[in-house]
């Protein structure tokens, strides 16, 4: 008897237009004008064709996306043994070709970072996709000539070069200069080693990698590709 009285009730209450009642628009709970700030309109919640602003992912900025994290590094001759078995060096031009050997321990890892400094002071650089021949410079570079800068280059496959990025877990860490990262990067260089959806900080050298990763061990990391973010010199 008491669930039939509910629904008789119920519609009775359905077949009236309320809004007319109460002076608000036609499919309005509301008024427009009644609502608290910081509280969402219970029009805003029981309509489905609204859009969802909410952000509940915790990120800073939008269009973040994750990728992995690795870091490169000019490889140092003088942390490599001298003896053991040399390897000619193959140059890519001959204005600049260096003529010399090598170890072949220091020359895997000069073919796997794409820079090197012989013990003489003198740096070598890869100038072909896959890094297998090599010219002296005045410092490290990328795929584009350019000279590489120390936490602000970064190599990536699937970004354009000059490309700002906005590393977000970076931002805040303390470098081994005392310097403070503000998270902003650029795509700087490529890689033959690694495919999309991932990018390689240049630390400039190894002992700088070592130093971060105590600080900063994170594989995976969320950018913002495309960033307004502000570009910082940091020292090496």
């Amino acid at each position: 008897m008491l669930l039939i009285y509910f629904f008789t009730i119920l519609n009775i209450y359905s077949s009236l237009d309320i809004s007319k009642l109460v002076g608000l628009k036609p499919g309005k709970l509301f008024d427009d004008d009644d609502y608290m700030p910081g509280f969402p309109l219970l029009d805003d919640i029981f309509n489905p064709s609204l859009p969802n602003n909410n952000n509940n992912d915790g990120n800073k900025g939008s269009g973040l996306k994750k990728v992995k994290l690795t870091y490169y590094w000019i490889t140092r001759e003088s942390e490599f043994p001298s003896g053991g078995e040399q390897v000619n060096v193959k140059a890519c031009s001959q204005n600049r070709a260096f003529s010399g050997t090598i170890s072949k321990k220091f020359y895997q890892s000069l073919h796997l970072e794409g820079s090197g400094e012989l013990k003489n002071g003198i740096i070598l650089n890869c100038f072909n996709d896959d890094c297998t021949c090599f010219d002296k410079v005045d410092g490290p570079m990328g795929t584009w000539h350019n000279i590489l800068e120390p936490y602000i280059s970064v190599a990536a496959n699937d970004m354009p070069h000059g490309t700002l990025i906005y590393i977000k877990e970076l931002d805040g860490v303390k470098l081994p200069s005392g310097q403070i990262h503000n998270g902003c990067a650029r795509v700087d260089d490529t890689s033959y080693s690694f495919g999309n959806n991932h990018i390689d900080l240049f630390s400039f050298y190894k002992t700088n990698y070592e130093t971060i990763q105590k600080r900063f061990s994170k594989e995976q990391v969320n950018i913002q590709v495309g960033s307004n973010c502000k570009l910082l010199k940091y020292t090496k």
